[in-house]
C-alpha cells in the first residue's frame, strides 16, 4: 500500500475540522520538503465544503490541499467553477501552492487528456505569467508526455518561452524565469526519449536533478532527492528548429 493510499483511508472518516488538524500536523512544514504524499491521499477524499474552506487558509499547506481537491474534484465533476478557482490559485504568492496547483492538472491529465489539454491551452494564453508557468509547469510531467496530443501541446508551450519569460521579467520575478528555464529543459528531455530512445534516455539518466529554488533568490541547489522544490531531469541538449512543426 502506497503512503499516499494509507493517508487516504486514514482521512476517510474524518470529519472536516480532524482533517484540517492532521493535515497541519503531518505537513512537514516547516522544513525542507512538505509532506507530498499527504497531499496526493487528501485530494482522494477531498469533498467540496471543506476544500471551500481551505482555499482563504492563511497555511499554504492548506491552500496546496485544497489546489488537489481542486483537481479531483473538477475531474470527477466537469465544473468549471473548479477550474476557476485552480487558475486563481496559480497566481497565489506561494511557490508550494503553484506547485500543486501543477500537480492538480497533472492529477486531471492522468485520467482525461482532453481536459487537461484544454486547461494547459487556456492557462498558456493568459496575461498573468504566473498562470502561463503553470501552463508549463502542469504539462511537462514525462508521464503525461507519452500521449501525442499532449506531447505537441508541451513543445508549443516551451517555444512560446520567450514570450513568458520576457512578460516575467516585467515582473522581476527571477525564480519563475530560472523555473520556466528548468520546465522547458524537462520538455525537452522527455520529448527525445520518445523521438530517440537511446539518446534521450541517456541524458535523462545521466542528467537527473531536482533543483529548489528559493523564492525571491535567484541561487540555486543541486541535490539527488525528491524534494518539495521543482524537480526535473535537465537534459544537456536544446529544442532544434524542426520540432517547431509538430
Amino acid at each position: 500500500m502506497s503512503k499516499a493510499t494509507a493517508y487516504a483511508e486514514h482521512l476517510a472518516p474524518l470529519n472536516a475540522s480532524a482533517r484540517t488538524d492532521f493535515l497541519n500536523t503531518h505537513s512537514g512544514l516547516p522544513g525542507p520538503r512538505g509532506n507530498l504524499e499527504l497531499l496526493w491521499g487528501f485530494a482522494r477524499v477531498a469533498e467540496h465544503d471543506h476544500v471551500q474552506q481551505l482555499i482563504p487558509a492563511q497555511d499554504e499547506y492548506l491552500r496546496s490541499a485544497a489546489a488537489l481537491g481542486l483537481g479531483r474534484l473538477a475531474l470527477e465533476t466537469s465544473s468549471s467553477d473548479y477550474l476557476e478557482q485552480l487558475t486563481a490559485l496559480a497566481a497565489d504568492h506561494s511557490w508550494r501552492v503553484r506547485e500543486a496547483v501543477a500537480m492538480a492538472a497533472q492529477l486531471i491529465g492522468d485520467s482525461d487528456g482532453e481536459q487537461f489539454r484544454a486547461l494547459v491551452s487556456r492557462w498558456a494564453e493568459s496575461p498573468d505569467p504566473l498562470v502561463q508557468r503553470a501552463a508549463v509547469a502542469g504539462v511537462c510531467e514525462p508521464r503525461l508526455l507519452k500521449d501525442p496530443a499532449s506531447a505537441r501541446l508541451a513543445v508549443s508551450c516551451a517555444l512560446e518561452s520567450p514570450r513568458l519569460m520576457r512578460s516575467t521579467a516585467e515582473k522581476s520575478d527571477v525564480t519563475t524565469r530560472s523555473v520556466h528555464s528548468v520546465r522547458v529543459s524537462v520538455i525537452a528531455g522527455a520529448w527525445l526519449s520518445r523521438r530517440f530512445p537511446q539518446r534521450g534516455s541517456r541524458s535523462l539518466t545521466n542528467s537527473t536533478q531536482a533543483t529548489r529554488i528559493s523564492p525571491g533568490s535567484s541561487n540555486t541547489t543541486s541535490r539527488r532527492s525528491d524534494c518539495w522544490g521543482f524537480a526535473s531531469h535537465r537534459p544537456r541538449h536544446g529544442i532544434p528548429r524542426h520540432w517547431r512543426t509538430p
